[in-house]
């Protein structure tokens, strides 16, 4: 019988390097969250932007600003919703400041920047939705009211999601749910 004698050596730099697959961006924020977890179990994570940091506008925000931003890209949405579901007006919640058909100059303030940011907005906008905070929540609501509508207890889930997204402190500077509905 023989006996084979196995030997253990420290791998050099540049065998290392040659094996090692680099950790991809998305990859390092996980494991991130994970090592500020251990020390923080309630932390709370959310990298969807809004439309207003999507349109680079944070700071920038009225009240003008955000009826004119509601009445430009959700109001459509909403009023085919309401129509479809034959939602009455009772069901969402009256705003405090009535949203009024503005226009942009004077939501925005006549500054020429924010009027270029809301019109680029409009154009390129068809491909992000599906991204963006408040688009998001419209289409969870609209899953809400379709399941509603065909006596699918799916809109339990559904509502579920939205009820804790919207709690949930960490979610983007967006447009007030008080005056989207």
């Amino acid at each position: 019988m023989e006996t084979t004698k196995f030997s253990q050596t420290k791998l050099s730099k540049a065998e290392w390097n040659s094996i090692e697959i680099p950790l991809q961006s998305d990859q390092k924020e996980i494991l991130q969250l994970i090592i500020d977890g251990f020390s923080n179990v309630h932390i709370k994570y959310n990298k969807t932007p809004s439309l207003l940091s999507y349109m680079k506008m944070e700071n920038d925000a009225s009240d003008s600003l955000h009826s004119h931003l509601f009445d430009t890209f959700f109001k459509e949405t909403i009023e085919k919703q309401k129509k479809k579901y034959k939602i009455g007006d009772d069901f969402f919640a009256q705003s405090t400041s009535a949203s009024s058909a503005t226009s942009t100059a004077t939501a925005v303030g006549g500054k020429k920047a924010m009027q270029f940011r809301i019109e680029n907005t409009t154009k390129n906008l068809a491909n992000e939705k599906d991204g963006i905070f408040e688009f998001v929540l419209i289409d969870i609501a609209s899953k809400i009211f379709k399941y509603f509508a065909d006596n699918n207890r799916r809109w339990n889930l559904h509502f579920y999601t939205l009820y804790h997204l919207t709690k949930n402190p960490t979610f983007p500077s967006s447009i007030p749910m008080s005056i989207a509905m």
